[in-house]
């Protein structure tokens, strides 16, 4: 049986490492390089994909939800999707940390129009190891 304070450390040293993992995913995001992370073997089954469009209306957003076998499809599908000049744009946020298995990034001073962002990536455990459960988009 763990200690109090040895489970502080287990939880702080699972946040580090799904934070790396994170970061990995919004690097990969922001430089159209989603593929390379499918040597990770970050997810079992299909990756579940939720793009946030936020609306008019005082934070109310709309989701839409999508399911990938593979990352590459994931680029390919986000790529499809682009126009002619690339819009919407991919941006990089700050990475904020992470809580109970969902690691967060926030922009501080808001959203540009046009734009995908990295909003949240979450895990879940299986034999302790973690596993992507979901990424979650953000429409500007």
């Amino acid at each position: 049986m763990l200690s109090a304070a040895g489970a502080a450390a287990q939880t702080r040293a699972r946040a580090k490492q799904i934070g790396r993992i994170a970061e990995k995913v919004a690097d990969a995001f922001a430089s159209h390089d989603f593929g390379r992370l499918d040597r990770l073997r970050l997810f079992e089954g299909k990756l579940k994909l939720v793009i946030d469009t936020p609306t008019a209306d005082y934070m109310i957003g709309e989701f839409q939800y999508f399911r990938f076998r593979s990352f590459m499809r994931l680029e390919q599908w986000l790529t499809s999707r682009e126009n002619n000049i690339g819009l919407p744009f991919r941006l990089y946020i700050p990475f904020r940390g992470c809580r109970r298995e969902v690691c967060r990034f926030e922009s501080e001073g808001g959203i540009l129009h046009n734009r995908l962002y990295v909003e949240k990536v979450s895990f879940y455990y299986r034999k302790k190891r973690p596993f992507i459960k979901a990424v979650y988009l953000l429409y500007g």
